[in-house]
């Protein structure tokens, strides 16, 4: 996805987003969008009825910070939302447009966008990583099949990696070489997501797997033959390993958060990460339907996250560096392993 060229000028005709949820202004010959499914709430309960995973997690932060992540989630969803719910495609490329006019600006009348605007000044966010995400979601407004290994990490970097440094911040990172470990508990969990939820992706006309490892189109992922649904399997398997090495990369990176954010961050990884263990125990039959984590199962992987820190936290493994091996199809993105970047060129 090639990032635009100029800031487009807003279009006011269009409000392509509202305080909570989208409201597209149009001519009514055209037709309008559905409106996007967030309530209008405040941003803790969008996260805790959409986010479920994270807002489990969340008991752990302080409310100041549980707010901000909050936010930062409920920006995120809400600009989901207009590039999946929106019919027409070219209107939802306003939307975004219209949102990267206002980051430029550094104000929005829309309160969501706003909230995001008043983290990033707060904690010093910079341009270049929120204008991936948006590169990153820009890319979902056209069909989607991804054909290498290489453009599924950069994807993934695009729409989760650079959340997780904006996580970072948040929690009050100081090491810039942590950084790079938020970039990968992202890419760790957009790669569950994948594996997750192929099949809704495959009926919107995407397919993420990458096409020297699965060989199928969208519709052929929803309905495929014998030979094709084995390979479908063994490629989803293959994309929770690579998952997997990314989750523990982040792992390593827990050290530089302070504690009480230290617990909170391990517990939704191992929550998230747990959703790729159940689809591997159901052999990675993702026609069986999508797969949830129960508060029961939330609980004990919570426990068990904590065992876990509590195991590293009395290895001293403070010295660890981060592999350089995970950021090689990043090259040139903000905030990825240095070392990576030139070892690529």
């Amino acid at each position: 996805m090639n990032s635009p060229r100029q800031l487009p000028s807003r279009n006011p005709s269009v409000r392509p987003l509202g305080d909570v949820k989208l409201t597209l202004e149009l001519d009514p010959h055209q037709g309008s969008p559905p409106e996007s499914t967030l309530a209008p709430t405040d941003s803790v309960q969008v996260l805790a009825k959409y986010g479920k995973s994270f807002r489990f997690a969340g008991r752990f932060l302080s409310q100041k910070v549980l707010q901000d992540c909050a936010k930062l989630y409920h920006f995120c969803r809400l600009l989901d939302d207009v590039v999946d719910e929106t019919e027409d495609k070219s209107l939802a490329l306003i939307a975004l447009n219209n949102v990267r006019f206002d980051l430029k600006q550094q104000f929005s009348q829309q309160a969501v966008v706003q909230n995001f605007i008043v983290l990033s000044q707060q904690y010093c966010f910079d341009s270049d990583t929120a204008e991936e995400l948006l590169n990153g979601l820009e890319s979902d407004l056209t069909e989607v099949e991804c054909k290498s290994e290489q453009e599924l990490k950069r994807y993934s970097y695009r729409v989760a990696g650079v959340v997780g440094v904006f996580m970072c911040q948040i929690m009050g990172v100081r090491n810039k070489e942590a950084l790079a470990h938020g970039v990968d508990l992202g890419i760790a969990m957009q790669m569950t997501n994948i594996a997750r939820d192929v099949i809704e992706d495959a009926a919107a006309g995407r397919r993420y797997l990458p096409g020297n490892w699965v060989a199928c189109s969208p519709e052929e992922l929803q309905s495929p033959n014998k030979q094709d649904a084995a390979a479908i399997q063994r490629g989803v398997r293959r994309l929770l390993i690579e998952a997997d090495l990314y989750y523990c990369s982040a792992w390593e990176g827990l050290k530089y958060l302070p504690m009480r954010n230290r617990i909170a961050i391990a517990v939704a990884a191992e929550v998230y990460r747990g959703i790729g263990v159940k689809l591997k125990q159901r052999d990675c039959d993702i026609w069986k339907g999508r797969v949830h984590i129960g508060i029961v199962r939330k609980s004990a992987l919570a426990i068990k996250a904590l065992i876990k820190l509590l195991q590293i936290n009395l290895q001293s493994n403070d010295n660890n560096p981060h592999q350089m091996e995970l950021h090689l199809a990043l090259k040139n993105l903000p905030h990825t392993n240095t070392s990576a970047k030139e070892a690529s060129t």
